[in-house]
C-alpha cells in the first residue's frame, strides 16, 4: 500500500446498520483487465470481499447465473469506466442491473473509476468518481469511500491492515489532509458540539476531546479553550453541519429521481439543479473540515480498546 502510514482511514457507524453483506462487485471491460487485476489484488490486501469474475466463476458455471448471483449479493459496485466498457454487452448489462437493484435502496452504492477521459451516462455522472492513477491509489480510494459509510461495511481485518504502520503507544499526529473520510469529519464535529458543555468546565488552556472509532482506534482533538468559549466559532461549526446535512439529503433525493427516470424534457434542468446541490455539499464539507482544522490544526491518532466519546 503506498504511503499507508500517512493516509489515515477509519470507519464509524452503529452495528446493525447494514443488512447486506459488504461484498464488492467488480465490473470492467476485458480491455482493462490487466489494470483491474492489479486493483483487485490491492483490495484483497486491505481485507475487502470481492466478486470478480476471474475468481468467482468456474469453467462449469453458467456465466449469466453467476453474474446475477454476484449482483444480488453485492452491496457495492465498482465500475471501471472506459470507452471499451460502454461498448460491451455484459459490462453495461451489469451496471444497468445494479442500478435497478439500487433503486430506492440506501445500502447499495456505485463507485466509478474513470480509466480515461470520457463523458459518463447521466445515471452515473453524479456517482462518486475517481480518475485512474495507480492500483494502490485506486484501492485506497475505494477503501476510504466504503469506510466512510459505516463500520459494518469494512471488516476489522481491513481496518487493522490500513492502520498497520501507524505508531503505537502515544499515537501519531496527523494533519487534516490525511483524514480521508468526510463522515469522520462530521462525527468529530458532532461529538464536539455534544460535549461542548463538559469541555467548557475544564481548566486547561488546551482542552482535549477524545473520540473512539470502532473497533480499536481513538482520535483526540487538542482545542484552545479560548476558541471553545467563542460562541461564533461553535455556531459556525453547527451551521456547517446543518448545511452539509441538508445538501446531502437533496443530493440523495436527486440521485433517486435520476435512477427512476421519466424526467423527459426536464432532464437537463434537473441535472443542472443536482450539480448545484453537489457543489453546495462539497462546499459545506470543505467549510466543516476547515473549521475543525482551525481549532485543532492536527489530530492525535492512537489505538485504544475504548468504544466511547470522552471529553478527556
Amino acid at each position: 500500500m503506498e504511503n499507508a502510514g500517512r493516509r489515515f482511514q477509519v470507519t464509524y457507524g452503529e452495528a446493525g446498520m447494514a443488512t447486506l453483506e459488504p461484498r464488492i462487485f467488480v465490473s470492467y471491460s476485458s480491455a482493462d483487465g490487466t489494470a483491474v487485476r492489479e486493483v483487485v489484488a490491492e483490495l484483497k490486501k486491505r481485507g475487502l470481499d470481492l466478486w470478480f469474475d476471474q475468481q468467482s466463476i468456474s469453467f462449469s458455471d453458467s456465466i449469466a447465473s453467476k453474474i446475477n448471483e454476484g449482483l444480488k449479493e453485492s452491496k457495492y459496485f465498482v465500475l471501471f469506466a472506459s470507452r471499451s466498457y460502454f461498448s460491451k454487452t455484459y459490462p453495461t448489462a451489469e451496471y444497468e442491473a445494479f442500478l435497478h437493484l439500487a433503486l430506492g435502496s440506501n445500502e447499495r452504492k456505485i463507485f466509478v473509476v474513470a480509466m480515461e477521459d470520457l463523458e459518463l451516462p447521466p445515471l452515473l455522472r453524479y456517482r462518486r468518481t475517481v480518475k485512474w492513477s495507480s492500483a494502490p491509489q485506486i484501492a485506497d480510494e475505494v477503501f476510504s469511500a466504503i469506510s466512510s459509510i459505516d463500520r459494518t461495511q469494512v471488516s476489522e481485518e481491513a481496518v487493522e491492515k490500513a492502520a498497520a504502520t501507524m505508531e503505537r503507544g502515544a499515537g501519531e499526529l496527523v494533519p487534516w489532509q490525511d483524514v480521508q473520510s468526510d463522515l469522520l469529519v462530521d462525527v468529530l464535529a458532532q461529538q464536539l458540539l455534544k460535549y461542548l458543555g463538559d469541555l467548557l468546565t475544564r481548566r486547561e488552556e488546551i482542552v482535549p476531546l477524545t473520540v473512539a472509532i470502532p473497533p480499536n482506534l481513538t482520535i483526540t482533538l487538542q482545542i484552545a479553550r479560548v476558541l471553545l468559549e467563542n460562541d461564533s466559532v461553535t455556531e459556525e461549526i453547527r451551521g456547517a453541519r446543518e448545511r452539509r446535512s441538508i445538501a446531502q439529503r437533496m443530493v440523495n433525493g436527486y440521485n433517486k429521481q435520476l435512477i427512476k427516470g421519466g424526467l423527459g424534457i426536464f432532464l437537463p434542468a434537473f441535472e443542472v439543479a443536482m450539480e448545484e446541490q453537489q457543489k453546495a455539499l462539497d462546499e459545506a464539507r470543505r467549510q466543516l473540515r476547515g473549521q475543525l482544522e482551525a481549532i485543532s490544526p492536527k489530530i492525535l491518532v492512537r489505538r485504544s480498546i475504548s468504544m466511547r466519546a470522552d471529553p478527556s
